[in-house]
């Protein structure tokens, strides 16, 4: 089996059943996330009752957020014969691990799991990611003074 197969059917196995997978790894990933942030809150001692049960609320509106979705592709696709090429659904749940991802690194970076390497790496990437910010601040000031 050449790799471009076992890339296409690790995909099929992730995508099917209109992103259950999907669905089954962000509850994982929140689940972890929930976790993880709980002991950061605890250790860094700012654990409130008030800023967990808003972390579970937008964790439940996103988990409504990809029933929504299903409920558009089902609209598009079986009732109004409108094709979109993208499952939106899907695309939907894929930001949500993304995003999910992005806060479980947060969390433990702010715990200072990460060391040595992996944390110069980290860094470098937030500061190309502050240095390209910057620089589309300045040409987005020049473009607005030039204007005037």
């Amino acid at each position: 089996m050449c790799k471009i197969e076992i890339i296409r059917n690790f995909f099929l196995w992730l995508l099917d059943d209109n992103g259950v997978h999907l669905i089954n790894w962000y509850f994982i990933l929140m689940i972890i996330d929930v976790i993880i942030g709980f002991v950061k809150s605890a250790v860094k001692g700012r654990l409130h009752s008030r800023t967990y049960l808003k972390g579970i609320a937008v964790k439940m509106l996103a988990i409504s957020g990809i029933v929504v979705g299903n409920m558009l592709d089902d609209l598009f696709n079986n009732y109004l014969n409108i094709h979109l090429g993208i499952d939106i659904s899907t695309s939907y749940t894929i930001g949500l691990l993304v995003y999910e991802g992005l806060s479980i690194v947060e969390n433990l970076r702010a715990m200072s799991v990460f060391t040595g390497k992996l944390e110069y790496f980290i860094n470098k990437i937030l500061d190309i990611t502050e240095k390209t910010e910057k620089v589309k601040d300045k040409k987005e000031n020049d473009k607005n003074g030039k204007s005037k």
